[in-house]
């Protein structure tokens, strides 16, 4: 963390736009896995929940579906 420059961002919030699917979903998971706090927003509600869903299952730190 601390040598990718992400360490100044732990616990701080991020919105994802996008979120449930490719470019978006990874981004969102990256930040989590560097102690974000993601609120990922997209179209699709099925596919954010599962989104989160795995976030939260897989990764320390969460992320909300909106």
């Amino acid at each position: 963390c601390a040598r990718s420059g992400l360490g100044r961002w732990r616990g701080r919030v991020a919105l994802v736009t996008g979120a449930s699917v490719g470019i978006g979903a990874a981004i969102a998971k990256e930040l989590v896995r560097f102690g974000m706090k993601v609120v990922g927003c997209a179209r699709s509600v099925e596919k954010i929940q599962v989104s989160s869903t795995i976030v939260w299952c897989h990764l320390v730190g969460w992320m909300v579906g909106a």
